[in-house]
Order: C-alpha cells, then structure tokens, then sequence
C-alpha cells in the first residue's frame, strides 16, 4: 500500500460504527486538505482489546482508495462482518468471535493512525 507519500494531504474526520446483522458497519470521511489532486488508501484494522485469546497486534480488515480533488471530501463505508473479529476455535472447529471490546483503527498505514473508535461485542459463531 505504500504508506501515505503523496503530493497533496488528507484528513479524517471522526469514525463511526453502525451494527448490523452480519457485523458492523464503520464509516469516517475522508477530505483533500491539500491543493493537489492526489489518492489516498484509506485502512480499518481491527484490534481486540484485553483478548484471552492470543492474536495479533491488529489485523487488516478492509480498505479502499480515494481519488479526490483538492477540498473534496467523501464518506466511505466499510462492512466488517463478523470474521473481522473471529478467531478459529479448535475445541467446537469453527470460526467465533471472543465476546469484549475492540478497537477499530482507520488510516493511511497500519502506523498512520488517524480515527479510533471501540465496539463492544457479544460472543457469538462467526461462520
């Protein structure tokens, strides 16, 4: 992906997350602040927080690229369904997600943070 070298320079405005019945939804508008043209990847990873499952750091989950004009700005949505939060369970042989929180972190690289939010949820089968 690269990580964020570009002629122009982007903002994010505040993250927000919707359930539904798959997952949930995040979404974070993304606006040019620059007076360039220029594309942005933009990367939600997700990380549990207080696992007792051991996992990584955080994990890539979705992403998408943003061409805007210099000012533009666009609200992208990304759906996270539930295998965004699951681990494989060896005991039942399927796939669950450990009921808890979990922050949900969207940049330009897995280390250019730029919007946090956490969400909390249920234990559940995520296949």
């Amino acid at each position: 992906f690269g990580h964020g070298l570009s002629y122009t320079r982007f903002d994010y405005g505040a993250a927000s997350a919707t359930p539904y019945d798959e997952g949930v939804t995040v979404s974070v508008e993304v606006t040019n602040a620059g007076d360039r043209a220029g594309q942005e990847v933009v990367q939600v990873y997700v990380a549990a927080i207080d696992s007792s499952v051991q996992r990584p750091a955080q994990d890539l989950r979705a992403f998408a690229k943003v061409d805007l004009a210099p000012g533009q700005r666009q609200r992208l949505a990304f759906r996270l369904g539930w295998r965004a939060f699951a681990v494989w369970d060896v005991g039942a042989g399927h796939w669950t997600v450990p009921g808890g929180e979990y922050e949900i972190r969207i940049g330009a690289s897995s280390r250019d943070v730029r919007a946090r939010l956490t969400v909390a949820l249920t234990p559940r089968r995520a296949d």
